[in-house]
């Protein structure tokens, strides 16, 4: 009889010990820990089915889909990667543990979505990646994401400035956050932009020279406004009774570019810059006891002045100023340049007829 008792307690033994054996595997299963443990895993290894089953959603209910969770899973650097990912499995500032310890279900990670706002003109469309995943903006507003620090892509479309990429930090880790591009600010520093404006230019003295070969006749001058073209006009029709040749010829020109700035209304703003170039005009003129002389204008240094018309949509020169003080362009600590493959060179004589005619 007490051999029979004390296998009944034997075996109660045991499966009271194998009863505790499993729970505790299940609540190990279960547990906080295992799962945040199996969470960072799938990140790491960037498994959104088994990421899935951890936050099947953001904490408000909104879909977590795959892409969101490879953005958040391919913002990690490669070196120590688990340990960089524990630092956000283990906030809760960008995931709320829900079901925590949990003996018969597991804790359930759900991110907080984070977003970012992009503030700009109201002209002004933008793009925004991270890697190569671009973002869907609405309103413009990005999101949800996970929250992380993610290394953004920004790419601008302004009518006025042009096409612009800008790089930003966006630590969304525990708020949201709001970016205002400061698209003057941006645009001064931008290159493509510096080049654009000294286009102008170039294209201002080249249709320039063609006026001059096809009798001093501007009226075909391009890059300058309506005004500028007049003056120019005027001024070579008042000389045309007294000169008897012109010549001018150019090959270089030098913004400063650290002299760029712009002001004025954000419709229609205006740029100022330093530049240099190498444009020499030569006159020879009558003198009063019917004597040929020569003058030659060679000032190398000028303040240019531009304003973006909307009407024409293009930046065009309202004024080109050579009297200011000389400066060195290999001085300037950054400078956009131009160089022509062979320099342009025009030249006008008395009787000499335009282009076409007979």
């Amino acid at each position: 009889m007490s051999s029979k008792i004390n296998k009944i307690i034997l075996v109660v033994g045991v499966f009271l010990f194998i009863l505790v054996v499993v729970l505790g595997a299940v609540y190990w299963q279960n547990s906080t820990k295992h799962q945040m443990k199996l969470l960072t895993e799938a990140i790491a290894q960037k498994d959104y089915e088994k990421f899935h089953e951890i936050s099947p959603s953001f904490n408000d209910g909104k879909t977590l889909n795959k892409e969101t969770f490879l953005i958040f899973a391919e913002s990690f650097p490669e070196k120590n990667k688990e340990n960089e990912i524990r630092k956000y499995t283990n906030s809760k500032t960008v995931f709320e543990q829900m079901g925590q310890d949990g003996w018969f279900t597991p804790t359930k990670f759900v991110p907080r979505p984070r977003y970012l706002t992009l503030e700009t003109e109201d002209n002004t469309e933008a793009t925004i990646s991270v890697g190569n995943h671009l973002l869907t903006t609405e309103n413009a507003k990005v999101g949800p994401l996970i929250g992380a620090d993610y290394s953004m892509s920004y790419a601008i479309n302004s009518p006025v400035y042009g096409d612009l990429q800008q790089d930003h930090k966006a630590k969304l880790t525990s708020e949201n956050q709001t970016f205002t591009l400061e698209e003057k600010e941006a645009f001064i520093a931008d290159t493509t932009f510096q080049e654009k404006l000294l286009n102008q230019v170039v294209s201002y003295y080249s249709s320039m020279n063609q006026g001059i070969q096809n009798n001093l006749d501007f009226s075909e001058v391009t890059g300058a406004e309506d005004k500028t073209k007049a003056t120019l006009q005027q001024t070579f029709d008042g000389l045309r009774p007294y000169v008897e040749s012109v010549e001018q010829t150019f090959q270089e020109f030098i913004m400063n570019s650290e002299s760029l700035k712009i002001e004025g209304s954000d419709d229609e703003p205006t740029a100022i810059f330093d530049l240099y170039t190498d444009t020499s005009l030569s006159v020879e003129a009558k003198t009063a006891d019917k004597k040929t002389e020569e003058i030659t204008n060679a000032s190398n240094n000028a303040v240019v002045t531009m304003q973006f018309d909307q009407g024409a949509e293009e930046w065009l020169i309202q004024s080109i100023d050579f009297e200011t003080y000389t400066q060195q362009p290999d001085e300037w600590s950054h400078t956009s340049k131009i160089t022509l493959p062979d320099a342009n060179k025009a030249r006008w004589q008395e009787g000499q007829k335009s282009q076409g005619e007979i």
